[in-house]
């Protein structure tokens, strides 16, 4: 090897030594933030410790598997319980919206359909014109004995 390929060399050496350098003095910058964030954590980590430890010395005991039931379990009694305190009327105090979304899902859950109960005007019954516009119930031949009006009152 010739002098002159020996500097050519150690020049593109130095051509990539001077590029990695920025590299390099970066590496120093991104080491100080690690350090910084790796101590921010262990403080977090030292406070979530205390947090859990507080957290299992407050509570009275520890619920055990067996003692807790799914969240299926705990809608369908919610859904018994609500229905029991409609049927006696100790879901008065809440709002009508509030009350009707609580039935109808707990309706939803047990697999039942809400009703109201039935008035005299949802069953109309049936009636005959007569003459002046007036209208006179018809009765039923079936219940003809049970109707109020004897057999001659009320027809032609």
């Amino acid at each position: 090897m010739t002098d002159e390929q020996q500097i050519i060399e150690l020049r593109s050496a130095v051509k990539k030594v001077e590029g990695e350098l920025g590299c390099i003095t970066g590496l120093r910058t991104n080491l100080k933030l690690l350090e910084d964030k790796n101590t921010e954590l262990k403080g977090d980590l030292g406070k979530l410790r205390k947090e859990i430890l507080e957290l299992t010395q407050r509570s009275p005991q520890r619920i055990r598997k067996h003692e807790v039931v799914t969240h299926d379990c705990a809608g369908y009694l919610a859904s018994v319980a609500y229905i029991g305190a409609e049927k006696y009327n100790k879901l008065s105090h809440l709002n009508s919206q509030s009350r009707e979304l609580i039935l109808n899902k707990s309706a939803e859950t047990l697999g039942m359909e809400l009703r109201t109960a039935l008035t005299t005007t949802d069953i109309p019954l049936p009636t005959e014109k007569r003459a002046g516009g007036r209208l006179f119930p018809v009765p039923c031949h079936a219940e003809e004995d049970s109707f109020p009006f004897s057999s001659g009152q009320g027809r032609e």
